[in-house]
This record gives structure tokens, C-alpha cells and sequence, in this order.
């Protein structure tokens, strides 16, 4: 159970995090140093669920200078001929050979050198496609 934390409180706490933003109070998040570690694609789509390809693409082929982000997990928010569509990505393709554009994707991405441990998590539940 959390505890109730009056205003004069809330505010000491405050002017103690500005005054020591290093500070480690228990309601603020620690600071990461990679914040790629965590990053989460929050993509929009229509009835072309490529473009969702194309993003991770180009975010793990940057231009020159930069890194490639590659996001721990992708969420979808898109209409229900959406969803449809999105299924699209993870049924086998002859074009492919026999296998999802996701698992395409995913394939060509880590024969590229990319570690996809822990990332690109993504799938047709709820918890994905909105």
C-alpha cells in the first residue's frame, strides 16, 4: 500500500530533486544511460502495415552519425481492416521463402550483426495492436 504523501511534502521532495537531480527518490524513475535500452515504436497505421517495416528499418540503418535504435517492444494503434492487414505480417509468404515478413524482417536484421535479444517484441495480441 503506498503512503499518502501531503502537499508540504510533495513539495520538499521536489525541491530536493531540482536542488539533487542525481538524487534516488523513491517515486522518480532511476536514470538510464542507454535510452534506447527501453524504447517502445508507438506506430500509427492504416491498411498498409508496411510502413511499420519500413520504420524499424530505417531506425537499424541510420544516417551516418547517428546509432541504430532498434525498440525493445512496437505498439500498433489502427482500425479493425487494420488489424486485419497487420495479421499480414506474421502469416508465411511464398515470395519470402515460406516465411512472415515479420520473421523476414527479424532474420535479415540480425544476419546484419543487430542483437534482437529482448527487442522487436511484437505480436497480434491486444497488448500490440490497438
Amino acid at each position: 500500500m503506498k503512503a499518502k504523501i501531503n502537499a508540504p511534502q510533495r513539495s520538499a521532495r521536489r525541491k530536493r530533486a531540482i536542488q539533487n537531480p542525481d538524487s534516488t527518490a523513491p517515486d522518480r524513475p532511476p536514470i538510464r544511460s542507454n535510452p534506447a535500452e527501453d524504447s517502445v515504436l508507438l506506430a500509427v497505421t492504416g491498411l498498409t502495415p508496411s510502413i511499420l517495416t519500413e520504420t524499424i528499418w530505417a531506425l537499424a540503418h541510420p544516417d551516418v552519425g547517428r546509432e541504430p535504435v532498434i525498440p525493445s517492444r512496437v505498439i500498433v494503434v489502427t482500425t479493425t481492416d487494420g488489424r486485419d492487414e497487420i495479421g499480414k505480417l506474421f502469416k508465411p509468404t511464398p515470395t519470402l521463402g515460406g516465411v512472415s515478413p515479420w520473421a523476414a524482417l527479424r532474420s535479415s536484421l540480425e544476419n546484419e550483426g543487430h542483437n534482437l535479444a529482448g527487442r522487436l517484441r511484437f505480436g497480434q495480441t491486444a497488448d500490440d495492436v490497438r
